[in-house]
């Protein structure tokens, strides 16, 4: 367990890190005596929990957490010798977990403290998630039925600009300006079309049936497809497969389309950060069980490139929601794959740093693939 203390009054420091010194315990605290040192310990590690003294020598810790730009991904439990309850009000508003007065006692009680506040931080944040899957699956629902409704109204008067568009281009042979002009109009019509060809597999029911696949050989065959780009990119890429995975009960084509999609956005990622060769230029692609629970398969995707950045993670997901510039691309990449994920019993799930990392990681469910051998 990794615990940031952040006190600048020796005596309580040493009376914190005594309360964790029982032999069966194993609990690595670091200490910062100041709010410019607990920002720069945050950065170097992230901690599973923080105790914090409320006045410190450059600040206060309510005032830190009022003006935090962007959600914790750990608990704070403010400390203090002030049993003032305006004060804790002001704290719990502010975004600490707890109050905690300090006295023998209260350290004696620490891990204890400790470990109901990582529970009960624990239940809030799969709480959170599990809101956060509802609205999402509702998003999808919502955008799925537009789609049902739209796209096939949209298709055909499309597709008679695409027709009347490559007619002119095959009138204006000699004619380079009008044909290029021409040729814009069939470029902006294809492209249109394949974003309604996108929105009509987002909301078409999903008719193929499951089989037993080899994960590891599915995503060669993807990579056969877009291995040579890559290669000519700079783009150092490799996949490890765990021993022990075995086949699972998929729809075979719409997990290539998933693994695709996945591949293409890490590649645009490196060659945002990476316009060049570099040795961090890479893709790893590892499958594995999932040590928890030897009922799921993890699929994970890590890439080196541009990252994402925190206020946008909850988004991804979102249909119509992108990064990549307008020509590059639609937004429906994930959503369509979250979609594909979740229609599988699984879940996509995303890591972050800008400026660093992506991991992209599948979890897929085993139950049924024995049953379809069968």
């Amino acid at each position: 367990m990794r615990i940031l203390v952040v006190e600048d009054d020796p005596a309580h420091v040493l009376a914190i890190t005594r309360a964790f010194k029982a032999p069966d315990s194993w609990v690595d605290i670091a200490v910062a005596g100041s709010l410019r040192d607990y920002r720069l310990r945050v950065a170097e590690q992230v901690p599973q929990i923080v105790l914090m003294d409320l006045n410190l020598p450059d600040g206060r810790a309510v005032d830190l957490l009022s003006h935090a730009g962007e959600e914790r991904p750990f608990p704070v439990l403010i400390l203090t010798a002030q049993a003032d309850e305006k004060i804790a009000v002001a704290a719990m508003k502010a975004g600490a977990l707890d109050y905690i007065v300090k006295s023998p006692g209260a350290f004696a009680e620490l891990p204890r403290t400790v470990g109901r506040a990582l529970r009960e931080w624990n239940l809030c944040v799969r709480e959170k998630q599990a809101q956060a899957e509802v609205l999402r699956a509702s998003q999808l629902a919502s955008i799925g039925e537009l789609a049902a409704g739209v796209a096939h109204e949209i298709n055909n008067p499309v597709n008679g600009v695409i027709n009347y568009a490559q007619m002119l281009v095959n009138r204006l042979g000699g004619d380079e300006v009008n044909r290029q002009l021409a040729e814009g109009i069939l470029r902006e019509g294809d492209r249109i079309a394949a974003i309604v060809g996108s929105l009509l597999a987002f909301a078409r029911p999903q008719a193929e049936a499951k089989r037993p696949v080899d994960l590891g050989e599915l995503l060669k065959d993807c990579l056969l497809l877009v291995g040579a780009q890559l290669r000519k990119e700079g783009i150092v890429f490799g996949i490890e497969v765990a021993v022990d995975v075995p086949a699972i009960a998929a729809r075979k084509q719409h997990l290539q389309q998933v693994f695709l999609n996945l591949i293409s956005n890490a590649r645009y990622a490196l060659n945002e950060k990476y316009p060049g060769k570099n040795p961090d230029k890479v893709l790893e692609i590892r499958v594995d069980m999932i040590e928890t629970s030897k009922g799921f398969v993890r699929i994970s995707f890590h890439d080196h490139g541009v990252g994402v950045p925190r206020h946008l993670r909850d988004k991804v997901f979102n249909p119509f929601f992108t990064t990549k510039p307008a020509d590059r691309g639609t937004g429906l990449g994930l959503s369509i794959s979250y979609g594909i994920i979740k229609d599988h019993g699984g879940r996509l799930l995303l890591d972050s740093e800008e400026g660093s990392f992506t991991t992209l990681s599948i979890e897929l469910p085993l139950r049924d693939a024995e049953a379809i051998r069968e």
